[in-house]
């Protein structure tokens, strides 16, 4: 059983093993920046869902 006291330790060593995590790795192209620099909403998305994912499997080894 995770108690809330592991939860909070998974979290915090989660947010150290986050690491950048390229455009490729994203899966972002062309068509997800409004001007080459700045994402549009689906791009957003796809940033969430990458970080997303990169969380949770690290939250699931750690707690293993």
């Amino acid at each position: 059983m995770i108690t809330s006291i592991t939860r909070l330790m998974l979290f915090f060593f989660t947010m150290l093993l986050i690491h950048h995590l390229s455009s490729q790795a994203i899966g972002l192209d062309q068509f997800d920046f409004v001007d080459g620099t700045h994402p549009t909403d689906g791009g957003m998305l796809k940033y969430a869902k990458a970080y997303q994912n990169k969380i949770l499997n690290n939250i699931d080894d750690l707690s293993r």
